[in-house]
């Protein structure tokens, strides 16, 4: 998987802020999308520095990197913009929420990527997220008209 690719994708979807504030759902964050943890010891209003944004991502991309690996033992013989849409879902989700999409878990297994698509669309994460989710499942539907042509 191309991680500068992910992380041009994860800027532009999540923006960059140095400043801790709180998100839609009062999540305190900061850097590109980083969920403020306790041992980051950080308060609202609190700025850090860009060298340490790119760490907090770099440790979050490879968590979600991770969490993928772990849910799909396939995950690295996907298509790279596969790779790249259940990465993007892991790093916005997390390891524990992204789990619950269980068809879309099947089928991901079955690489069915048009399911794989649909379900998406039906999560709440979907409806919460916007854009980002909209874009995510395009891209998804592309992979599986390439697929099925293929």
């Amino acid at each position: 998987m191309d991680f500068t690719v992910f992380i041009v994708q994860l800027c532009m979807e999540e923006g960059v802020r140095l400043r801790v504030y709180r998100d839609l759902f009062g999540h305190l964050t900061v850097g590109v999308g980083h969920r403020v943890k306790s041992v980051d010891k950080l308060g609202v209003g609190a700025e850090i520095s860009l060298l340490r944004c790119v760490d907090l991502l770099e440790q979050d991309m490879q968590i979600a990197y991770e969490t993928c690996q772990r849910l799909w033992k396939d995950f690295t013989l996907f298509p790279t913009k596969v790779q790249l849409i259940l990465c993007d879902m892991a790093f916005n989700l997390g390891a524990g929420r992204l789990r619950t999409f269980k068809n879309m878990v099947w089928a991901v297994d079955q690489q069915q990527w048009s399911i794989v698509a649909d379900e998406m669309a039906k999560s709440r994460w979907y409806k919460q997220v916007g854009t980002r989710a909209v874009n995510l499942v395009q891209r998804m539907r592309e992979v599986a008209q390439w697929s099925e042509n293929s």
